[in-house]
């Protein structure tokens, strides 16, 4: 074999390294992009039924305290309801 001949084979063996390398890394791309699409859709409703979960224990405590004060059983039955919608 000459040496036109082992570069041409060298240079060949380059150019499929990189297109294979190329393709791979635009579909590895594409796949991070689409999980990172999908965790964007979940992270935002968890970060919203985190806060209405927040507001409901505040409404609860809210009631305990109210309920401590002044002996109302509509406290207690406020509680109970905000206890459901957890």
């Amino acid at each position: 074999m000459n040496l036109q001949i082992k570069l041409g084979l060298l240079f060949g063996s380059l150019a499929l390294l990189l297109i294979v390398s190329a393709t791979l890394s635009y579909v590895l791309v594409r796949r991070i992009d689409s999980d990172v699409q999908n965790l964007g859709r979940v992270v935002a409703p968890l970060k919203e039924s985190a806060l209405e979960m927040q507001i409901s224990i505040g409404q609860g405590s809210k009631s305990i305290i109210q309920y401590s004060i002044d002996r109302d059983d509509r406290h207690i039955k406020r509680f109970l309801e905000t206890k459901i919608d957890f």
